[in-house]
């Protein structure tokens, strides 16, 4: 599945099954650079998915388990605690 900017310019790329992505999936900002990147189980965001700027330059990663975001892991290597599942 892909959608686009007006422009033509890709805006997702990914799969779908049922209404629900699957796999990786690629979300770009307008001028074509890459926003997010990262995969879905079971409809559900899951693992780590790498965020970045508009400048193409990487931000941070997240991690995913279930769809529950739980924690950014920053550039500098600082991390914000992560949460605790069912918490």
């Amino acid at each position: 599945m892909k959608e686009f900017f007006a422009d033509g310019k890709p805006k997702t790329s990914g799969t779908m099954k049922d209404n629900e992505y699957i796999g990786e999936l690629i979300v770009f900002f307008p001028n074509g650079k890459v926003w997010q990147r990262g995969s879905y189980k079971n409809g559900l965001k899951e693992g780590v998915w790498m965020i970045f700027k508009e400048s193409g330059e990487k931000d941070r990663e997240d991690k995913y388990h279930a769809g529950v975001w739980l924690n950014p892991i920053k550039l500098d290597g600082d991390e914000v605690p992560i949460k605790e599942e069912g918490k």
